[in-house]
């Protein structure tokens, strides 16, 4: 209560400081590579959307992400990261969920989606990324929906296996 007073007392007697709060509080959130929501937003909106029965977790991995650092070096690594934000937003804005895309680390992203689109938002990013070739490394990109993001890990770590069994 006394922080929203002072906040607001602020934007009536300095408005250029709040402005300067609002733009830290963004960075704050931002991934600072791929321009899209961080862990640390991700972490905030968890906690609502796991307690929204209409609301669930896609959790998406990028196969063989590592061999491209190793073999293709950061930069490449880093433009992939991109390419695959951009695969993602471009689905989930046709969602009306943009906004609901976070990279949590490394090559792993979340999309908090409404239950009912979740599959059919899953499948279209994958589609969407379909296989990038690397030198000699391919990257696709598995996805997996969870009530809670614990239950999209599990799932996303038993749809990697048999991806990895087809492979072999």
């Amino acid at each position: 209560m006394i922080d929203q007073l002072r906040i607001r007392l602020a934007s009536i007697l300095a408005p250029e400081l709040l402005e300067q709060r609002n733009l830290a509080e963004r960075a704050a959130n931002t991934d600072p590579l791929t321009g899209i929501a961080n862990r640390r937003a991700f972490n905030l909106a968890q906690r609502t959307a796991e307690l929204d029965q209409m609301k669930c977790f896609i959790l998406f991995d990028a196969n063989n992400f590592g061999q491209v650092n190793k073999l293709a070096g950061h930069d490449a690594g880093d433009q992939m990261l991109c390419e695959i934000t951009d695969c993602l937003v471009f689905v989930a804005r046709k969602f009306g969920i943009a906004e609901r895309c976070f990279r949590i680390g490394g090559d792993e992203f979340v999309i908090i989606a409404p239950v009912l689109f979740a599959e059919a938002i899953r499948m279209k990013c994958e589609q969407a990324f379909g296989q990038r070739v690397i030198g000699s490394v391919i990257v696709s990109l598995t996805g997996s929906v969870g009530a809670t993001l614990t239950e999209a890990d599990q799932r996303l770590q038993t749809r990697k296996a048999a991806r990895k069994a087809e492979v072999n």
